[in-house]
């Protein structure tokens, strides 16, 4: 896409249009221009972005969220790369950036600032280091750019539910012969930081159990949860968090996640060996389902 001179005066002509407040609108712009310069480049096939609804008019009328949250495979250099692309200066782009990287849990973080004419913008941008490997079923998203509707702004989302799943799966198939802890820690993340449609990990879960021709009985759930208390699988796992290259490992105790992790798939589990529907929404910070 050629980038086009927008002033101040035409977010303020589209703000009145829209009924949209102008901060809001101006927060909107910077963010899609983020995602415009992102949709161009490599890492639109090497990111998944967690949080694609704070994209959008509807979302800019209610409140500013100036986060975008991505995950990808480990590589350190990544985060370097990432922000060299928009510290470049380019004549004809109507926002400048400057930027710095900071360390996070379970991966990097860029405090950036986006500047239109004289207005700032302060945007955070996660890279959440996982091995995601190959995932089947990815769902491309994309929106209309707010000041030109023929140009779209594309990005593959993370789908939290299907990654879980398919990690969940293999931890029931492997049981304590599983080759490698990693899949624990990506477990473990997913249900500390994603609100969750449980049903629909259920119906995966399910799918996989057929695919892979796997009987789901509660025998083997309960042998997984029994792990709490076993000092093979705890050395195992500490074992993997002190080599571990991903920051914020070392901070998850076995004990009180595999308890999240029981607490999350026990009626779960037993829905699907008894070939029921399972209904509710797994809400992180309580560390429980409601509904």
């Amino acid at each position: 896409m050629e980038d086009k001179k927008y002033k101040i005066a035409d977010l303020q002509e589209k703000s009145e249009e829209w009924k949209i407040p102008f901060s809001n609108l101006l927060a909107g712009f910077v963010l899609e221009e983020f995602m415009l310069k992102f949709s161009a480049s490599e890492f639109k096939n090497r990111f998944l972005l967690r949080n694609g609804t704070v994209l959008g008019l509807e979302q800019y009328r209610k409140k500013n969220i100036l986060k975008l949250d991505f995950f990808c495979e480990p590589d350190e250099r990544i985060p370097e790369k990432l922000l060299q692309l928009y510290l470049q200066k380019k004549e004809q782009s109507p926002v400048r950036w400057k930027g710095t990287i900071s360390s996070q849990q379970a991966g990097t973080c860029l405090e950036l600032q986006g500047q239109f004419e004289e207005m700032k913008v302060p945007v955070t941008v996660g890279i959440h280091f996982m091995h995601l490997g190959k995932i089947w079923g990815l769902v491309e998203r994309q929106i209309p750019f707010l000041m030109d509707e023929t140009v779209q702004i594309e990005w593959k989302e993370f789908p939290a539910e299907l990654v879980l799943a398919k990690q969940i799966f293999v931890i029931l198939r492997d049981m304590e012969l599983i080759p490698d802890m990693e899949i624990y820690r990506e477990v473990f993340f997913i249900l500390r930081n994603e609100t969750l449609n449980g049903r629909h990990v259920c119906e995966l879960l399910e799918d996989m159990c057929k695919t892979e021709e796997m009987i789901p009985d509660m025998e083997r759930a309960e042998q997984i949860f029994s792990y709490r208390d076993y000092p093979y699988m705890k050395k195992r796992w500490e074992k993997f968090c002190r080599h571990s290259a991903i920051a914020g490992t070392e901070t998850l105790k076995w004990e009180e996640e595999m308890e999240c992790f029981h607490h999350f798939l026990g009626d779960m589990w037993e829905a699907v060996c008894r070939d029921e529907v399972f209904f509710g929404d797994w809400m992180p910070e309580l560390a429980r389902f409601l509904g």
